[in-house]
């Protein structure tokens, strides 16, 4: 699956990655409180990948739920006789390849 960032500049492919993760934007000392967060990744050399900011943790938890629901997904056929000649359709799973699209808000 790829993962396109909220700014559409990036597109990365979840193969590479080890964490998404939800977190707190982190401010300096001295900054009014925030409650904003980021959704990160991190790519397997510990390189950490900016996916999207969002106006709470709420949210950005609900977005890390979205990708996860989407990498699930699959489409599947149960099997049976074919309708339109005499044959059988064998039970199968396919995973289509899928690009999840960060949200704006």
């Amino acid at each position: 699956m790829l993962i396109m960032n909220q700014q559409k500049t990036a597109l990365l492919n979840i193969n590479h990655i080890k964490t998404i993760d939800a977190s707190p934007l982190y401010l300096a000392v001295g900054d009014k409180p925030d409650n904003r967060a980021d959704v990160q990744a991190v790519d397997q050399a510990g390189m950490i990948l900016p996916l999207g900011r969002y106006a709470t943790l709420d949210r950005a938890k609900a977005v890390l739920l979205e990708i996860a629901q989407e990498y699930g997904k699959y489409l599947s056929v149960s099997g049976g006789p074919c309708l339109t000649v005499e044959t059988y359709v064998q039970p199968m799973a396919f995973e289509p390849p899928k690009v999840y699209m960060m949200p704006e808000e």
